[in-house]
């Protein structure tokens, strides 16, 4: 699998973009489908589109912060400024878990001991206790997922 990660460029960014939106479009049809069924089942899971354009405004006013999962050439994931995702059809091949890595191993550069995250969706937990991290129930996210950390030893 080769792969690299890199800080994000306007172009990486557009990338980046581009499968956010048709996630988020995918979402608010199966959205719009559980509403019309009588909001039987699950609320259908949300990617982080709807976090994307502070993400972005960041990003261009710092100048940094967001880092790029390249795979073959492809944007397929990104990390920076609290938030977290790999492209959906890229899902459940290990570049979480590489790109995951990448930014607790960033946080422990830094400085940091403790290193707290959001849990979202909820399904994502299992991921996140294989990588070490301890979850916090009684510190609900939101309703849409809860709270989990890790310690990074000195």
């Amino acid at each position: 699998m080769a792969y690299e990660i890199l800080p994000a460029t306007n172009a990486t960014i557009a990338e980046e973009e581009k499968w956010l939106d048709a996630e988020e479009a995918a979402h608010k049809a199966a959205e719009s489908a559980w509403e019309a069924n009588g909001y039987e089942g699950y609320v259908p899971p949300r990617g982080f589109r709807c976090n994307w354009d502070t993400t972005k405004k960041l990003w261009r006013e710092q100048s940094g912060g967001i880092d790029i999962l390249i795979v073959d050439g492809e944007a397929i994931g990104f990390q920076g400024f609290g938030i977290f995702e790999i492209r959906p059809d890229f899902r459940r091949r290990g570049y979480g878990q590489i790109l995951a890595e990448f930014m607790i191993s960033r946080a422990y550069d830094e400085g940091w001991s403790v290193f707290e995250i959001g849990i979202a969706p909820a399904s994502a937990q299992p991921f996140w206790e294989a990588l070490g991290f301890t979850p916090v129930p009684e510190r609900p996210d939101r309703g849409a997922g809860m709270f989990a950390y890790t310690i990074l030893p000195r």
